[in-house]
């Protein structure tokens, strides 16, 4: 198997791929496990704006300290999304999308939507 990284190619076996590509996996995909299911709603709700070609903006009503506030810092510390040009959330602001998420979208959206689809619905357990 070839692989290019950094502008160097590699050869590497597929045992020697899994090995190395699976604690990256599963590093990428347990953040997914520790997300709470509000984050993952706002996660989604934020990702997939930004699919569209549209900026997510922290809502006028934000308040620091508030329930809100702590949702985006829980996406921010997992290193999903962060304030557009640094600095605290803000009402208004408009949020960033972390290359991370780029990873995490395709490998856990599937655990995402479940958590915050149950979020969503009240559901026990999620």
């Amino acid at each position: 198997m070839r692989a290019t990284l950094l502008d160097r190619t590699y050869e590497v076996s597929p045992k020697a791929a899994r090995e190395v590509l699976r604690p990256l996996h599963d590093a990428v995909t347990g953040v997914a496990f520790y997300l709470s299911p509000a984050a993952c709603a706002l996660f989604l709700q934020i990702y997939e704006a930004g699919r569209r070609g549209r900026r997510h903006r922290v809502p006028k009503s934000f308040r620091r300290n508030s329930p809100a506030h702590k949702l985006y810092r829980e996406l921010r510390h997992s290193i999903l999304i962060r304030p557009l040009k640094g600095g605290q959330w803000e009402a208004g602001k408009a949020v960033e999308i972390c290359a991370f998420s780029d990873l995490l979208y395709p490998l856990a959206l599937k655990c995402i939507r479940e958590k915050a689809h149950g979020h969503r619905t009240g559901a026990k357990g999620a």
